[in-house]
C-alpha cells in the first residue's frame, strides 16, 4: 500500500468553526442502549478544534487543544479500538494562541500526519503559522516540523480553511489559504505530501481560489467542496482533485439556492466511499433579521449525494431549527450507509443536544431520530465521527465540565448491522439490505449454486453452468414511498427449466421470500409487488461496549 494510503471513509475532517462541541453517544433505535462511553482523555480543559483519525487496522488518533493557565497546546494520542491509549499524549506544537485548528491522517503503517495553525497576535509578538509534521506509531517526529504557510506566503496576517484528505496517489493533499496583512485578498494552495518523508515538490497556487469549505476522498477519487455567492444564488460547487490537490477538471455545480428566498450555504461536509461516491452535508441557512445565532434565523441540515462532481442524490431534509445554528458531521461506510449526528439547541439560544441519525445513500432514513445527550452542556466544535468500510464507527466529542460532567475527551464504538456482503455467490441489492442466492438439480442429477453477477445496485443476474449463459435475472424495487404500496418488490424471470431455488433475505429482519421450481418445468416470471411488508423496518444503529467484537 503506497505511504500515507488508507480507506478515506475511515477519516473524518474536524470541525472548522468554533462553535459548540456537544456530549455524543450513539443509542440503540429498537432497544435500550446497553453500550459503555470511555474517557479518552479526563481533567483536561479543550479549547480550538478536535480531530479524529480512523486507522486501516482500528486503532485511531485524536488531536485536539489543551488549555492550562491560559497556554494552548496542540496534542495527539493514539488508541486502540477499544479506546485504550497506545501511546501517551504527544505535543506536537510549540505553545500557540486560541484559535488553534488541528487537523490529523493516519496511514498504513499507523503512522500520523499533523496539521496546525497558530493565529497571530501582534501585541503579544506572536504571527501567524501553519505547521505540518509526521509522527511514527511509537510518537517520535519522522521528520522536523515545517512552517508551511510562511513558507510559501511570508508574513501571512492569518492561515484559514486548512484542511487536509487522503491523495489517490497515497501520501496526502493539504489545502490552505493566506490572508495577506490590510487585505481581504487571499492567496489559496494545495500540496501533497508523504507522512515518511514529507512535502512533494511545490504547492500549487489556484489562479481563481475557490476558497475551499472541504476536501474529501472515496476509494477512486479526491474532491474539493466550495461555494459561492452573487445577488441571485448561492451555489455550492464540487471539483475533482488530481493526486498534488489541483484541478482535475473544472468545478461542477451541485446545488443552488436563489436569494431572494434569503437562503445560503454555510457549511458543506463530504465523505467518501464506494468507488467515486460521495455523500454530503449541508447547512443551510435563511437569513433572519439577526443574522446567525440570533431570532428568525433558521438553518437546515441537509444531505446530497455525487458521482464524483455531479449530482447523484438531489438534496434530501435532515433537520430544521428555528432556534440557532445546526451544525453536523457524517461518515459513510462501503456500503453506502451514512452515520449522521449533529447539535441544536432545544429551546432559542439555549443549550445544545446531540441527536443522530443514519442514511442510505439515497437519502432514504435507516433510522429513527435519536436524542443522544440526556443532559445538555455547553459545547465547542461538532460531533467527529468515522467509519470503517464494514461499518463499525467511532465517534469523539469533548465534554466541557458544567452540569456535572467531567471536562475531557469521551468515545463511544459501535457498527451498523453486517447486512448483506456481495460474493461470487451471492447477489446483494437494495443498498446491501437483501440478500439473494440460487441453487439447482440439473437433469443430470447435479446440484450446484449459482454464480452472482451484478447489473445494478437493484438488479443482477446468476449463471449455473458457464458464465456467457445467463438462467435467472431480478431485481429489489424499493416501492415503500409509493403510496399505494409501500412495499419492496422481487421480480424474476428464468431461462432455464432445470430445478432452482430462489432465495431472497431481508438482512434488517431475517424475513425470507422463496421461489422454488420442479426440474423440466421452465422458470416462469414473478411479479411479486408484495414480497416484503419491511418498509417500516429501521435498521438498529448497533452499540457496542469496549470490548466488543
Amino acid at each position: 500500500m503506497p505511504d500515507g494510503s488508507f480507506s478515506p471513509t475511515n477519516r473524518r475532517p474536524g470541525s472548522r468553526r468554533s462553535c459548540a462541541l456537544f456530549v455524543l453517544a450513539i443509542a440503540v433505535v429498537s432497544a435500550p442502549l446497553a453500550a459503555t462511553d470511555v474517557h479518552l482523555v479526563s481533567g483536561t480543559a479543550l479549547e480550538g478544534s478536535v480531530d479524529l483519525a480512523l486507522c486501516p487496522d482500528g486503532s485511531f488518533l485524536v488531536s485536539w487543544v489543551n488549555y492550562e493557565l491560559g497556554f494552548h497546546e496542540p496534542r495527539f494520542q493514539h488508541f486502540d479500538a477499544e479506546g485504550v491509549a497506545l501511546s501517551p499524549a504527544v505535543p506536537f506544537g510549540d505553545i500557540t494562541t486560541p484559535g488553534t485548528e488541528t487537523r490529523l491522517g493516519c496511514d498504513a503503517n499507523n503512522e500520523a500526519l499533523a496539521l496546525w495553525t497558530r493565529f497571530g497576535n501582534e501585541y503579544a509578538g506572536v504571527t501567524s503559522a501553519m505547521y505540518v509534521t509526521a509522527f511514527s506509531s511509537s510518537g517520535s517526529r519522522l521528520w522536523p516540523t515545517i512552517d508551511l504557510g510562511n513558507a510559501v506566503q511570508p508574513g501571512a496576517a492569518l492561515f484559514l480553511g486548512v484542511d487536509m484528505t487522503a491523495s489517490p496517489a497515497g501520501g496526502w493533499i493539504v489545502h490552505w489559504s493566506a490572508r495577506l496583512p490590510g487585505s481581504e485578498v487571499q492567496r489559496e494552495f494545495s500540496q501533497r505530501i508523504l507522512t515518511a518523508s514529507g512535502p512533494v515538490g511545490e504547492p500549487f497556487e489556484w489562479v481563481d481560489p475557490p476558497h475551499a469549505a472541504a476536501l474529501a476522498s472515496a476509494p477512486n477519487s479526491a474532491i474539493q467542496v466550495f461555494q459561492r455567492l452573487d445577488p441571485q444564488q448561492s451555489r455550492l460547487f464540487a471539483q475533482r482533485l488530481l493526486p498534488d490537490g489541483s484541478p482535475a477538471a473544472p468545478a461542477r455545480e451541485v446545488y443552488a439556492l436563489n436569494r431572494q428566498d434569503g437562503l445560503v450555504f454555510y457549511d458543506d461536509e463530504p465523505a467518501g466511499f464506494a468507488g467515486d461516491r460521495y455523500f454530503h452535508l449541508v447547512s443551510v441557512g435563511t437569513l433572519g433579521g439577526g443574522g446567525i445565532y440570533f431570532p428568525g434565523f433558521v438553518t437546515q441540515l441537509q444531505g446530497l449525494t455525487t458521482e464524483g462532481d455531479q449530482l447523484a442524490v438531489p438534496p434530501f431534509p435532515i433537520r430544521e431549527v428555528d432556534t440557532g445554528d445546526i451544525r453536523g458531521s457524517v461518515a459513510v461506510d462501503a456500503q453506502g450507509r451514512a452515520m449522521v449526528a449533529w447539535g441544536e439547541a432545544a429551546v432559542l439560544l439555549g443549550p445544545l443536544v446531540g441527536r443522530i441519525q443514519a442514511f442510505g445513500a439515497n437519502g432514504t432514513p435507516l433510522s429513527e431520530v435519536v436524542a443522544l445527550n440526556d443532559l445538555p452542556t455547553t459545547l465547542m466544535v461538532v460531533p467527529l465521527s468515522a467509519i470503517s468500510p464494514s461499518g463499525r464507527w467511532i465517534v469523539v466529542w469533548g465534554e466541557s465540565g458544567e452540569f456535572g460532567a467531567s471536562p475531557g475527551l469521551r468515545a463511544r464504538f459501535g457498527a451498523f448491522p453486517a447486512g448483506c456482503t456481495p460474493t461470487m455467490e451471492v447477489l446483494c441489492l437494495a443498498g446491501n439490505r437483501f440478500r439473494v442466492t440460487t441453487t439447482y438439480h440439473d437433469h443430470l442429477g447435479r446440484d450446484g449454486v449459482g454464480q452472482a453477477v451484478a447489473l445494478t445496485p437493484e438488479s443482477g443476474t446468476f449463471w449455473f453452468f458457464t458464465a456467457a449463459n445467463v438462467e435467472l435475472i431480478l431485481k429489489v424495487i424499493d416501492a415503500c414511498s409509493h403510496p399505494d404500496f409501500q412495499d419492496f418488490w422481487v421480480y424474476a424471470s428464468g431461462l432455464t427449466d432445470v430445478a432452482v431455488t430462489l432465495t431472497v433475505v431481508d438482512t434488517w429482519t431475517g424475513e425470507t421470500w422463496e421461489r422454488e421450481t420442479s426440474l423440466g418445468e421452465a422458470f416462469p416470471p414473478v411479479l411479486d409487488s408484495q414480497a416484503f411488508h419491511t418498509c417500516g423496518t429501521t435498521s438498529p444503529i448497533v452499540s457496542l461496549a469496549a470490548g466488543a467484537p
